[in-house]
């Protein structure tokens, strides 16, 4: 028997929907990067999520970013949101980032 799922939304929403399930299946940003100047990483400790993050500074700004991840979609696709927002910023004004700024760049309801 096949389900049918019917979906009523936005099409900004749904847009939003695909890009995250792209992101949680297939990110650019998940790969191991050679040579990083910078590796920082941690585990959740609540749902054992785990990820670092790699990356390449050049001239005082994020370049490049990479990550390797174990956990759940919702903390690739915000690591991936993260990174696409952090290239060619500085790492200090990435540091400041407000969970609530996350959540706005993540582009949906958490």
């Amino acid at each position: 028997m096949a389900w049918v799922v019917h979906i009523r939304c936005m099409s900004s929403e749904l847009e939003t929907f695909r890009r995250i399930w792209e992101l949680s299946k297939d990110s650019p940003y998940m790969a191991k990067m050679k040579n990083p100047d910078a590796v920082m990483g941690g585990e959740n400790a609540s749902c054992g999520d785990w990820i670092e993050i790699s990356l390449k500074i050049k001239k005082g700004k994020i370049a490049e970013g990479r990550f390797l991840h174990k956990g759940c979609a919702v903390s690739a696709v915000a690591t991936s949101v993260l990174l696409e927002y952090a290239e060619g910023k500085t790492l200090a004004s990435v540091q400041k980032l407000t969970p609530k700024d996350q959540l706005k760049l993540f582009g949906a309801p958490v």
